[in-house]
């Protein structure tokens, strides 16, 4: 099994805009086709804490978002993404600021 660890830095190199505007209108088509299953996110600690989990079933992946958000610190949003997939034993974990950042902005 290999982890790639991807700090704020390392996804904003990974990933350009062009990119995610490409990858979140593809997304939006997979949602609107049923291609995800997306459970209702949990809630805890009054909003402070939130996990977020999604199955594409087309390419067998799964992503699980931590987040803990806390607005008098920054940056205000800290956490994790973990993405694997079903053939593989190789794990990406990322930013979760980086990463909702960048889809945002797409």
């Amino acid at each position: 099994m290999t982890a790639t660890m991807l700090d704020e830095r390392d996804v904003r190199a990974a990933v350009t805009m062009s990119e995610a505007v490409a990858a979140v209108r593809q997304g939006f088509t997979d949602l609107a086709a049923g291609a995800f299953e997306m459970p209702v996110r949990t809630v805890l600690d009054d909003g402070r804490f939130l996990v977020m989990p999604v199955h594409h079933r087309p390419t067998s992946s799964a992503m699980i978002k931590t987040l803990s958000l806390n607005f008098d610190r920054a940056p205000a949003i800290d956490g994790t993404v973990v993405w694997s997939e079903l053939h593989s034993l190789d794990r990406v974990v990322a930013d979760a600021g980086a990463v909702t950042a960048l889809r945002t902005g797409a």
